[in-house]
């Protein structure tokens, strides 16, 4: 079984070219590829086209996570912290 620790989760990243996106839910999002540079993107499940493409897996999963949050129909489940700093004047 997967460990689903991560809020996204790149299944089989590191050690295949494509794989499925899970949430730490276990619930399906969509499937991940790398292209010929090495740099991964993200289809959501039902798409025929990468929605979201970035160089680096933390910053992909973080466009993933808010793709969820901004669309009705995907699961959402997420956990957002804010911290707040002085104001300049």
């Amino acid at each position: 079984m997967t460990d689903l620790r991560w809020p996204i989760n790149l299944v089989g990243f590191g050690e295949e070219f494509k794989g499925d996106v899970i949430n730490k839910h276990g619930e399906f999002l969509g499937r991940w590829d790398i292209d010929e540079n090495d740099h991964p993107s993200f289809t959501p499940d039902g798409a025929s086209e990468h929605l979201f493409f970035h160089p680096f897996v933390p910053m992909l999963c973080e466009e993933i996570q808010n793709g969820m949050k901004n669309s009705l129909k995907w699961p959402i489940h997420i956990q957002v912290t804010f911290q707040s700093r002085p104001v300049s004047s």
